[in-house]
C-alpha cells in the first residue's frame, strides 16, 4: 500500500513541476483543501499539511487521504527534497545503486540528491523503502542548508546525544544548533521514525524564502538569531553580522531574504542601540544603514546610504558615503572622516553641525530652506561643502570688501561653542568617566584649542584634562558644575559649563524567590475532553508576599497544550502520549521558580466488537463479542448492530455490559456449550454464502466496523481501545481458525 501511494505522491509530483508555475499552484490549490483522515492530527500539524500541500510541498493520495501516521520512506524524502530546492533532475535514466533499478519511480529523485551531495548510501545501496530515521533526517536538513562545520546558534545539550550514530554526529549538532528539527524534552530520539504529519512543518519552517523585517536577538559565530529563530548568515554578510558587530547589532531591525533558514541579501539594517561601533570592513553591504540611537561611530567599508532617524545627536562617520540623509528635526553633530557624496536633508528644520574633517560633495535642500539654517557652523566649514541644490546656498550673498593697501593685520576670532554639553549622572561608586570635548568648540581661524577645566565641588568631583579629553573622578555623592576653557593661543578664550551629579549608592530591598510548596499530582485526560484544569493556588508561596505571574509550558504540544488564567491551568489534550508541564511563578522583581507535572492523555475508549464466531459444523453457532473498554458499565439497551446486507438491526433489551468487559450475543437456536450474556434472533444462518459488514452504534453512534465471516472465528488483536469507523480494518484482527470459541470473554485490552 505505502508503495502504491508513493508511486501516486510522485506522479503528482512530476506533473506539477511539468505545468507552468500559476498552474501548478492553481492545481494544488483547488485539490488539497482537506484531506479525510487527518482529522484526529494536532491542529498545528493539520495547518501545516495543509499549508505544505497548497504550495505544493507534498500531497495525499487519489483518495483524498493523507495517511498521517505511516512513516516516511527514504526514497520519499528524495522526492521531497527535489521538489522543496528545486533540484534538477538527471537528464537520462541511471541508478549509482544495486537498489534502486533505473525504471523505479523513486530512481531519478534519488540521483538527483546524491548529486547535490544530500543523501548518499552505504555498501553500494540506497535503501530505498527503508524509513527515516530522525537523525537521518537531522543530517539531510544540515546538509540542506549547508550548515555542517558552522559555528553558533541555539544552546541546546541534547540529553540522548550518546545515541546519536558516529556518522550523524557534526550533522546532527549543527541541526539542532539552528532549530532545524524539534528536540522536545531536550532529546533527539535519533533512531526514532519520521511520520508524513511530521514533514510539513520542517519544510514549511526550513525551506521557505521571502522578505522579512525582524529582529536581532543574538550574534554568535556564522549565525544570526533573529526574533529567536537561527538563520545562516551568507559570506558577503559573515564580516558585518559577525562576533566584532555583537554589541552595535544588539537589538538592531533587519529587513532581509531569506532562502533555506540564511540571509542572504540585506536592505535595511537598522542600529538602535548608543554608543556603540559598526565596522563594515571586508563586508559587502548595499542596502540602508539606518540609525536610530545616539553616539553610534561607522567606520569601514564604503555605503550606499545611511539614514540619521530621531533619537540622534551625534554620530561618527569614517566611511565614504553615497548619500546621508538627515531624516530629523534634532540638532545632530556630524564627526568623523567621512567622505559624504550626497547630504539629503528632508525635514525643514534639521540642525547638522559638521566636523572639521567631514567633506560634503553636495547638500540637498527642502525648497526655500537657507543653508545657514541647517549647518549650524557653516562659517567654519563652507569650504568643506562643494555644491547646494534646492533651497537657498547663502554663502554666496556676501560681497567680497576690497583688499586694503597695505594689508591690515588680521583680527582674531575667538572660539566658538557650538555644542553644548549635557549634564551627567552617575553612581558615585562607578568610576572615573571620560567627556570629550573635541566637538564642543570651533575656532574660525582653524587655530589649534587648547583646554582647562575646573570642578566647583572638588569634595564631589575631580576633573583633570588630558588633550581634549576631561577625565572627572568621583569623591563624594553629590553635583559639582563643571567649568572647560577653550584658549586659542591668541588671546581668544571661550567657557561652557555642565553640571554632573554622582548619586548615592542605594541598596534594593533583597528580594525572595517564589519557592514551590505543593507539588502537582500526575493528570490522566482523554482526547477531546476539554473540561479538565489544574488549580496553582497553592502551588507557589512568596515570603515577601510579591504578587506571583504563572506561566506554564507542554514540552510535547502535540499531545497537549496548557494555558493560565489566573491561578487555573487549563488542559487542551489533543493525542494519546505523555507531555510534562513546566508552571513558572515569576515575582516581577528577578524572582522564579519553576515545578512540573505530567500529563497523560489516553485515547477516547468506546465499545467494540472483540470475537466474531461463525461456526461450521453447528450452523447456528453465531456469537458476537462486545467489549467495553470504559471503566463504567454501559446500557445494553443502547446497541443497535446494524447489517448491511439489509437484515434487521440486532437490539437488546434490559441488559449491562459490565466495565473493562465482554458482552457475548449469540443465536436463539444456538444449544451448544457455549454461555452468552444474551441472546437473539440473528438468522445468520440463512445465508452463509457471503460475509456480512456489521456496523456497531451505541446511543446511536457509530462506534466500531466488523466484517462477520461465515466459518471464521476472528478475534480483535489486543491493545485496542476503540473501535474503527471509516471503514473496517483487516488488520485489526486475528484469524483464530473454524468453531475456535476458546476465546470468548478472554479478551485483553
Amino acid at each position: 500500500m505505502k508503495i502504491q501511494m508513493a508511486k501516486w505522491l510522485v506522479a503528482t509530483l512530476v506533473l506539477t513541476t511539468t505545468m507552468s508555475p500559476s498552474a501548478a499552484l492553481a492545481e494544488h490549490t483547488s485539490k488539497s483543501s482537506s484531506f479525510v483522515d487527518v482529522g484526529d492530527v494536532a491542529k498545528a500539524k493539520q495547518d501545516a499539511i495543509l499549508q505544505a500541500s497548497q504550495q505544493g510541498l507534498l500531497d495525499g493520495d487519489p483518495n483524498g487521504q493523507f495517511r498521517p501516521r505511516e512513516t516516511l520512506t527514504r526514497q520519499e524524502l528524495a522526492a521531497l527534497l527535489v521538489r522543496a530546492l528545486n533540484l534538477p533532475l538527471p537528464a537520462g535514466p541511471k541508478s549509482s545503486y544495486q537498489d534502486v533499478a533505473q525504471g523505479d519511480w523513486g530512481s531519478a529523485y534519488i540521483e538527483a540528491v546524491k548529486q547535490a551531495g544530500l543523501m548518499n548510501g552505504d555498501g553500494g545501496s540506497f535503501r530505498p523503502n527503508d524509513s527515516l530515521t530522525r537523525e537521518e533526517l537531522a543530517t539531510v536538513f544540515a546538509r540542506a542548508v549547508h550548515a555542517v562545520g558552522t559555528h553558533g546558534g541555539l544552546d541546546t545539550q541534547l540529553r540522548d546525544q550518546g545515541k546519536v550514530s558516529s556518522w550523524a554526529g557534526d550533522a546532527v549538532d549543527a541541526a539542532v544548533r539552528l532549530g532545524l528539527i524539534d528536540t522536545p524534552d531536550e532529546q533527539l530520539n535519533p533512531t526514532g521514525l519520521v511520520q508524513r504529519q511530521d514533514i510539513a512543518g520542517f519544510l514549511l519552517d526550513i525551506f521557505q524564502s521571502g522578505e522579512r523585517s525582524a529582529t536581532i536577538t543574538k550574534v554568535e559565530g556564522d549565525v544570526v538569531t533573529i526574533d529567536g529563530k537561527p538563520f545562516l548568515v551568507d559570506d558577503k554578510l559573515k564580516k558585518l553580522l559577525g562576533d566584532r558587530n555583537q554589541q552595535a547589532l544588539v537589538g538592531a531591525v533587519l529587513k532581509y531574504k531569506s532562502t533555506n533558514r540564511s540571509v542572504g541579501d540585506l536592505s535595511e539594517l537598522e542600529i538602535v542601540q548608543s554608543g556603540v561601533t559598526l565596522d563594515t570592513s571586508g563586508a559587502t553591504f548595499d542596502g540602508s544603514l539606518r540609525i536610530a540611537a545616539d553616539k553610534v561611530a561607522v567606520k569601514g567599508n564604503a555605503l550606499q546610504q545611511v539614514v540619521l532617524k530621531k533619537g540622534v545627536s551625534s554620530v561618527t562617520l569614517d566611511s565614504a558615503v553615497k548619500q546621508v540623509v538627515l531624516d530629523t528635526d534634532q540638532k545632530v553633530t556630524l564627526n568623523g572622516t567621512g567622505k559624504l557624496q550626497e547630504l539629503q536633508v528632508t525635514n525643514i528644520h534639521a540642525q547638522v553641525v559638521v566636523g572639521n574633517s567631514v567633506s560634503i560633495e553636495k547638500i540637498q535642500l527642502p525648497d526655500n530652506v537657507k543653508l545657514s539654517q541647517v549647518i549650524q557652523n557653516l562659517d567654519q566649514v563652507k569650504r568643506q561643502i562643494k555644491d547646494v541644490q534646492g533651497g537657498v546656498d547663502d554663502r554666496s550673498n556676501q560681497t567680497p570688501s576690497p583688499t586694503p593697501t597695505p594689508a591690515p593685520t588680521p583680527v582674531n576670532h575667538k572660539p566658538t561653542v557650538v555644542t553644548q554639553p549635557g549634564d551627567l549622572t552617575k553612581v558615585v561608586t562607578g568610576g572615573p568617566m571620560t567627556v570629550s570635548v573635541a566637538n564642543v568648540f570651533a575656532d574660525a581661524d582653524g587655530d589649534a584649542l587648547t583646554y582647562t577645566a575646573v570642578s566647583s565641588a572638588t569634595n564631589v568631583a575631580t576633573v583633570v584634562v588630558n588633550g581634549s579629553q576631561l577625565v572627572i573622578t568621583p569623591v563624594n555623592a553629590g553635583t559639582s558644575e563643571i567649568a572647560v576653557t577653550a584658549d586659542d593661543g591668541k588671546g581668544g578664550t571661550e567657557q561652557v559649563k555642565f553640571h554632573v551629579t554622582f548619586e548615592p549608592v542605594v541598596l534594593p530591598p533583597v528580594n525572595h524567590a517564589p519557592t514551590v510548596q505543593n507539588v502537582i499530582t500526575p493528570v490522566t485526560v482523554t482526547v477531546g475532553d476539554n473540561s479538565q484544569s489544574v488549580s496553582l493556588a497553592n502551588v507557589f508561596t512568596d515570603a515577601d508576599a510579591d504578587m506571583l505571574t504563572l506561566d506554564a509550558v507542554s514540552s510535547a504540544t502535540d499531545v497537549a497544550t496548557v494555558s493560565v488564567d489566573g491561578n487555573d491551568l487549563a488542559i487542551t489534550p489533543l493525542q494519546a502520549g505523555t507531555t510534562t508541564i513546566t508552571v513558572s511563578a515569576n515575582d516581577g522583581n528577578g524572582g522564579v521558580v519553576q515545578t512540573t507535572f505530567t500529563i497523560t492523555v489516553e485515547e477516547i475508549k468506546t465499545l467494540f466488537f472483540s470475537e466474531l464466531v461463525w461456526g461450521q459444523d453447528d450452523p447456528n453457532l453465531q456469537i458476537i463479542e462486545l467489549f467495553n473498554p470504559t471503566g463504567q458499565p454501559l446500557d445494553a439497551s443502547k446497541i443497535r448492530i446494524e447489517r448491511m446486507n439489509g437484515g434487521a438491526p440486532i437490539v437488546i433489551e434490559n441488559s449491562t455490559v459490565p466495565a473493562s468487559g465482554t458482552f457475548t450475543i449469540g443465536e436463539s437456536f444456538y444449544f451448544g456449550d457455549v454461555a452468552v450474556d444474551y441472546n437473539s434472533m440473528m438468522n445468520f444462518y440463512e445465508d452463509d454464502s457471503q460475509p456480512v459488514e456489521l456496523h456497531l452504534f451505541y446511543d446511536n453512534v457509530l462506534v466500531d466496523i466488523a466484517i462477520f465471516t461465515p466459518h471464521k472465528s476472528l478475534g480483535r488483536v489486543s491493545g485496542t481501545v476503540h473501535g474503527t469507523t471509516s471503514a473496517y480494518d483487516s488488520a485489526q484482527w486475528n484469524d483464530e481458525g473454524v468453531d475456535n470459541v476458546d476465546d470468548l470473554g478472554q479478551y485483553t485490552p
